[in-house]
This record gives structure tokens, sequence and C-alpha cells, in this order.
């Protein structure tokens, strides 16, 4: 909460964008993104991203259904465009299994049906599901 009981509407944005970025940045870039923002925000991100973090290795197999929650988070909070929807579709497709028409929580994790719901619920944000083989995916659904 901000002042006066307020929600913290862009202290919420920063961190959902910033768990997203910090493990797609080189140390450099990490530094200049940690000058340029609210240090503890930055460093929760990090930590949470840091690829041989424990965190970040336990959380791996979920983070489909993570990005859905902060996505739907930022969409509520009338934020969405605080993300590149393209880069967010490209990386929701590289979690698209063909062969069966699921999605695995991220990519290289094998399909389910939860991150295959995850997934298409993201895509409904972006109105999206045009990137999708729709007959493949309900065919998915209803083998579980």
């Amino acid at each position: 909460m901000g002042d006066g009981g307020e929600l913290a509407v862009e202290k919420h944005v920063r961190y959902i964008v910033t768990v997203e970025k910090v493990g797609r940045l080189a140390r450099r870039e990490l530094l200049d993104a940690a000058a340029d923002s609210d240090w503890m925000l930055f460093a929760a991100a990090a930590v949470m991203q840091k690829k041989d973090s424990f965190e970040s290795l336990v959380m791996e197999h979920i983070r489909l259904n993570g990005a859905y929650w902060g996505l739907t988070t930022l969409d509520l909070l009338h934020k969405l465009h605080a993300v590149e929807a393209d880069e967010v579709i490209e990386w929701i497709m590289s979690c698209y299994h063909p062969e069966s028409g699921g999605f695995g929580g991220n990519v290289g994790h094998d399909a389910h049906v939860l991150y295959t719901l995850s997934a298409v619920q993201v895509l409904c944000l972006f109105d999206r599901l045009d990137a999708l083989d729709v007959d493949k995916v309900v065919d998915c659904i209803l083998r579980y």
C-alpha cells in the first residue's frame, strides 16, 4: 500500500515486469536496471530469476503459471501494455508441444493440462488465440 492506504500500482507493475526481465539481462544491464529502479524490488526479482538459485530451480517448472498470474494482475491494473506482447507470445509458444497439442510449464518441460490452461488464458489476455492449433489443443485437453 502507498501513502494513505492506496494501492501502489506502479510498484506492483515494476516488480512483475522486473521479475520477467531480470532473467534475460546481462551483468552490465543488471547494474543499470538496479540503479534505475527501487532496489528492494529489483533485489527480490533478481533472486527469483537467478538461474542457479534454489528458488529458481524449484519454480522453473511452473513458470508459465507464474506468467499467467503476473500478466492477469497487470491486466486487472490496466497495465498489460507494460510488457512486450510479442515477446510473451513467443515464449508461450516455445512451451508448446505440437505432437500432443499441450503446453509445458516452461521451455523443455512436459506438457500438462494445467500449463495448457495457463497458456490458453495468457493468449486470451493478448487476444492471440489465432496462434493456437485449436483442434490440437482441444484434443489434448479431452485426453485428460
